[in-house]
Order: structure tokens, then C-alpha cells, then sequence
């Protein structure tokens, strides 16, 4: 319950506030990547579990490609955008 509750006062901190503003739209971009640039349009498996696996496998590509992108490009460490304040 503490690491529950250092979560919840850091998400509700007035630097918290800032990056959920800047996190608002960037969940869309991702899954129009997956959709249709990987075309990961159906998943292969039926059973819930095979699923929840199968979403967690691409969204981990996902985000190595998009660190690796990142690192090749020296932008480690940075915002994509300012944090509005």
C-alpha cells in the first residue's frame, strides 16, 4: 500500500500535472503505429491470457523501438515537447 500511495502523490503533484498534459494525446499515435504501419490489426491467440501476452509483447517492441529511435538520435533524457506550465 505505500508504493500505492507514493504513486498517487507523485501523479497528483503539481509536476505530475504537468506531464499527464503532456501525455494526453501521445496513446493514439501508438496504436495507429501498431495498427497500421505493423499491421497488428487481430490477435493470433483466443484465449485472454494469449491476448493480454500478445498486447504486452508488441507494446514492449513498441517502446524498445521508440527508445532505440531516441538513443540513435541523442535525444535520451528530453521531453518530445516542452512541459507547459
Amino acid at each position: 500500500m505505500a508504493l500505492r500511495e507514493e504513486s498517487r502523490a507523485n501523479v497528483e503533484s503539481d509536476e505530475g500535472a504537468l506531464y499527464r498534459m503532456n501525455r494526453s494525446a501521445q496513446a493514439e499515435g501508438a496504436f495507429g503505429i501498431l495498427k497500421s504501419n505493423w499491421g497488428f490489426e487481430r490477435f493470433l491467440a483466443k484465449v485472454i491470457a494469449k491476448v493480454s501476452c500478445e498486447i504486452h509483447l508488441a507494446c514492449c517492441a513498441f517502446n524498445i523501438l521508440k527508445y532505440l529511435a531516441k538513443l540513435n538520435s541523442g535525444r535520451v533524457g528530453t521531453h518530445f515537447h516542452p512541459l507547459k506550465e
